[in-house]
């Protein structure tokens, strides 16, 4: 799925001088959906009155600087993607704008239209990118309405058991101070409070059984089952989010073989992807060269499956068995990431594998959903992006 940048939200673009922001909205007239402020009040105000998709803006600035404003849109539309645009090649700026304003990008000025615009078009694809997978998410959660019923079962049983618990253990400390008493005035009131605990006791498990009884008469709802999630959609939503955190001497490319659905919720499978994209970039790092990673979907008869392939300097023999081990890196990392991925693929019902192959090659083996016809028309085979 390609994004379409004039179909989407607009780029909010913030510089105090008027012939900058005049120059942008000519260069990308027709081309990308621009529009302009002259402070970073002005664009707060804007952001507050409608949505933008990305935040440009100038960091040198009076009255607020453009770390400052992408701090504060971070903490109000955190949506936002964000990018600062300077004449100053300041090192500590860009460290504080990365820092507070977590921005995507630090662009010096001047700067080529070319170069600005693959960087805008690299900010809106992150933006859709953040947007599809958490609909994704959030269709998941949707989709398990037992999760709200046992948390109200969870709140409504919590007073009565904890009643109950305290009249327990009021009733134990009375029976061990009836073994001890033997002057017959205090065994006789250690033995009313004993009743009068059990009364307590009893009247909290009547309370558990008339909440039991109103929980059975209500209309419990049917718990959905998690729905068939397209692979390809997930991974390519994983893809563009990465391209986005690239090193310029790394390629990422999406080949899609099939449209397989899977029952396997889409914050597991993005976890997965994301594990190994790290570790292929890590690899391809270790050359010094520069490389592509491949991320490639397909299905067979009873599986879909999911590949991250990268030229980084492969697998050694030795190090084949280990590979998966926690706390084992060949890529200089900590060595969980491998171990993470195939423990969350293992617990979906799947497999992740070592393939042998010139190029390393790590295969993500999922249950397939009922196939059915694609009716999205997104991911015809042989499809690649």
């Amino acid at each position: 799925m390609t994004v379409d940048p004039l179909t989407t939200y607009p780029i909010l673009y913030v510089d105090d001088e008027t012939a900058n922001l005049l120059a942008v909205q000519y260069a990308f007239e027709g081309i990308l959906p621009v529009e302009i402020a002259r402070s970073g009040e002005e664009a707060l105000a804007l952001l507050e009155s409608r949505r933008f998709a990305v935040l440009l803006s100038d960091q040198r600035m009076p009255g607020m600087s453009g770390t400052e404003l992408c701090a504060r849109v971070r903490e109000r539309f955190p949506d936002v993607v964000r990018i600062i645009l300077t004449a100053y090649a300041d090192l500590h700026s860009a460290i504080d704008a990365v820092n507070r304003g977590q921005v995507l990008r630090y662009v010096t000025k001047p700067v080529a239209n070319e170069e600005l615009e693959e960087v805008l078009r690299t900010a809106l694809e992150a933006f859709h990118a953040n947007r599809a997978i958490r609909e994704l998410q959030e269709r998941a959660l949707r989709a398990t309405p037992a999760r709200a019923l046992s948390r109200r079962l969870a709140v409504q049983l919590a007073e009565p058991l904890r009643r109950l618990r305290s009249s327990l253990a009021h009733g134990g400390d009375l029976v061990i101070a009836l073994q001890r008493a033997h002057d017959p005035p205090r065994r006789e009131a250690l033995l009313a409070e004993l009743r009068h605990s059990r009364e307590d006791a009893e009247r909290e498990v009547r309370a558990l059984e008339e909440l039991r009884i109103r929980l059975d008469a209500e209309v419990v709802p049917d718990v959905a089952p998690t729905p068939a999630l397209d692979l390809a959609r997930i991974a390519e939503a994983a893809v563009r989010l990465r391209r986005s955190r690239l090193p310029e001497d790394v390629r990422i490319t999406l080949a899609v073989e099939g449209t397989p659905r899977t029952f396997v919720d889409a914050a597991t499978v993005g976890r997965v992807v994301d594990e190994l994209l790290d570790n292929a970039v890590a690899a391809i790092a270790r050359t010094g060269r520069g490389g592509r990673v491949e991320v490639v979907v397909g299905d067979s008869e009873s599986t879909a499956w999911l590949a991250v392939r990268d030229d980084g300097p492969g697998v050694p023999e030795h190090a084949r068995m280990r590979i998966f081990d926690p706390g084992y890196s060949l890529v200089g990392g900590s060595g969980f990431g491998l171990a993470r991925a195939r423990e969350l693929v293992e617990r979906a019902g799947g497999a992740l594998d070592l393939e042998r192959s010139d190029r390393t090659s790590f295969v993500v083996h999922l249950p397939l959903a009922e196939r059915a016809a694609d009716r999205s028309g997104e991911y015809p085979r042989s499809q690649s992006a």
